[in-house]
């Protein structure tokens, strides 16, 4: 039986004598990655889609997509909570 690890997504911090918990930002995709954009309301999911750039200067990421014909929807920017894994 494999279990998840609740702690992949933080780094503990030791400041003085009291640690803290700091969360790590990572993006959860990266370039390659193969997603659907998310269906909203009655529209069926799109793609399936390949993380073409990951911009991490935004927060949270966003990421560009490409298809088999270059960049797709138009070059628009998508959140992560917009996207879904293959």
């Amino acid at each position: 039986m494999t279990r998840s690890n609740p702690f992949r997504d933080v780094d503990i911090v030791v400041d003085g004598d009291r640690p803290w918990v700091d969360k790590n930002d990572e993006p959860k995709f990266r370039t390659g990655d193969e997603v659907y954009i998310s269906a909203s309301g009655t529209e069926p999911r799109k793609g399936p889609y390949t993380i073409e750039n990951v911009d991490t200067s935004s927060t949270p990421a966003t990421y560009t997509l490409s298809d088999t014909n270059g960049i797709a929807e138009n070059g628009d920017s998508f959140e992560e909570s917009k996207l879904e894994s293959k």
